[in-house]
């Protein structure tokens, strides 16, 4: 008999997890860069950092696309497959 995974959606995976990481880290320098603009100081390094701020919104973005993507997948799965057991049982 072949031992099936169960794997819950609503649990924190790793992808969620990297996914928050990268969207608070991005907010975090957006924020930054807006306060070193508006001081009109250190104005290569608050390049820098918006540049690393788009980078790790774009990253996040990406990787909650993924994890929604997954959970949908996820969710037909479980559908095929109790469709599937209701069929097999007598």
């Amino acid at each position: 008999m072949i031992k099936k995974r169960t794997i819950s959606l609503y649990g924190k995976s790793k992808i969620t997890v990297f996914c928050k990481c990268c969207l608070a880290l991005g907010v975090v320098f957006l924020v930054t860069f807006i306060i070193l603009s508006i001081l009109s100081a250190f104005a290569a390094q608050a390049n820098v950092l918006l540049a690393f701020s788009i980078l790790l919104l774009g990253i996040g973005a990406i990787l909650y696309f993924f994890h929604y993507q997954f959970a949908k997948l996820a969710k037909i799965a479980n559908e095929i497959e109790n469709e599937t057991e209701s069929t097999d049982s007598p």
